[in-house]
């Protein structure tokens, strides 16, 4: 008698055989040449990570190229900042000198029957003088506003080196005014001789 060995036979159940004793199934085994799926599976946290890491590479890259940019505006700078310096300067000083020039001008215009006896001079001199420093406002203004320098600028330079002169002389040997008078006028020449000064340098740069 030929035993069989084929496997539905072999698992079949003996009659009155027990539960116990069936055989217990076993999982089939993988087909030949089946290869099994190795993709790794999706992990949103280390997709937020890489993401991270983009990012940081990516303003790290920005930082480097403003770097760049800074030094080489910083190495080639020099030529164009100190002249752009220097416009300012000058209309600083030339917007200064308007603005006290003008304020001084009104001033003897409006007040000049109370300023006249304190200062010692007649009341139509300090009209006259005033009619000339607010004549003398207007290239001021007009030096002040303009963005690059011009030839016509040294011309408020000039008229102020001719105020601190006639003004030196005037308090030094005009009989009119009187102590305090003299004094004011030497101030005034003071100032007026500083701001022509600022003025000349900036012109010169």
């Amino acid at each position: 008698m030929m035993i069989t060995t084929r496997p539905e036979l072999a698992a079949a159940p003996a009659a009155g055989a027990c539960h116990c004793c069936l055989p217990l199934p076993v999982a089939p085994a993988p087909r030949s040449g089946c290869a099994t799926d190795s993709r790794p599976s999706w992990d949103p946290g280390r997709t937020g990570r890489l993401e991270e890491g983009v990012d940081h590479d990516r303003a790290h890259l920005d930082d480097h190229r403003s770097l760049r940019r800074v030094a080489a505006m910083t190495a080639g700078g020099p030529a164009t900042a100190i002249p752009q310096s220097k416009v300012d300067r000058r209309r600083l000083w030339f917007g200064l000198d308007a603005a006290v020039t003008g304020l001084n001008g009104l001033g003897y215009l409006v007040f000049a029957d109370r300023i006249a006896p304190v200062l010692g001079v007649a009341p139509a001199l300090l009209v006259g003088v005033g009619l000339f420093l607010v004549l003398v406002t207007v290239p001021l203004i007009m030096a002040a506003r303009a963005p690059e320098p011009r030839p016509a600028d040294w011309l408020p330079v000039i008229i102020n080196l001719a105020w601190v002169v006639a003004s030196i002389v005037f308090a030094l040997a005009a009989a009119e005014p009187s102590l305090l008078g003299r004094g004011w006028v030497l101030v005034q020449a003071a100032v007026v001789g500083v701001f022509a000064t600022l003025q000349f340098r900036s012109l010169r740069r």
